[in-house]
């Protein structure tokens, strides 16, 4: 499946929190020495990612001139649990026809 490359501390620690993707690696700038990222390490880490420490210029070269906060994460696309409306009426019956009451 396609990867794709996110960046930014906040957007790393959501995907790794959220468990919707599977995250093939962790980057992060060795210039990079804050406790949030030492956190997002840990974290990632924890939940079998691999971290790999790299120069600034790879992380440049990957977040094509955004902003990337010393972070990257590599990811699939997140998985969805999505069913038809039709699926959702069929385990909770019929939409209701009542008015509601004020």
């Amino acid at each position: 499946m396609a990867t794709e490359i996110l960046f930014g501390i906040n957007t790393a620690e959501e995907i790794l929190n959220a468990g919707r993707r599977r995250v093939v690696r962790l980057l992060i700038s060795r210039d990079e020495k804050g406790q949030r990222v030492s956190a997002l390490s840990g974290l990632a880490r924890s939940k079998g990612v691999p971290v790999e420490f790299c120069a600034s210029l790879v992380l440049e070269k990957l977040a094509k001139g955004g902003h990337h906060q010393g972070v990257i994460i590599e990811a699939e696309p997140p998985t969805t649990r999505c069913t038809s409306s039709a699926t959702r009426r069929k385990r909770s019956g019929p939409p209701s026809t009542a008015s509601p009451t004020r």
